[in-house]
């Protein structure tokens, strides 16, 4: 019998580089056009007002477990992964 155990932990964190710029939110929003005069539709927006420059937007981790068991001729494999989100409220703590 030959047990091989395996985990892996990860984790991300995006972060808003830029500042919030009229031109990426429909004017009925207080937006405005760009140079060319095109303006941004009003579904469009994706939350682009919620979020300061060099504000972390939210955290995740990741975990994944690898188990293999061997016995004879028999091979078994099992794979389970869990992911736990952090979100940051607007203007909140993680």
């Amino acid at each position: 019998m030959s047990l091989s155990v395996d985990t892996t932990i990860t984790t991300g964190v995006p972060l808003r580089a830029s500042d919030r710029g009229c031109t990426k939110y429909n004017p009925l929003n207080g937006g405005g056009a760009t140079s060319d005069g095109r303006m941004t539709g009003i579904d469009s927006d994706n939350g682009n007002l919620n979020y300061d420059q060099w504000i972390f937007l939210n955290k995740a981790v990741k975990a994944t477990i690898d188990v293999q068991d061997t016995w004879e001729n028999y091979c078994f494999f099992l794979r389970p992964s869990a992911l736990m989100p952090i979100t940051r409220a607007p203007g909140g703590a993680a």
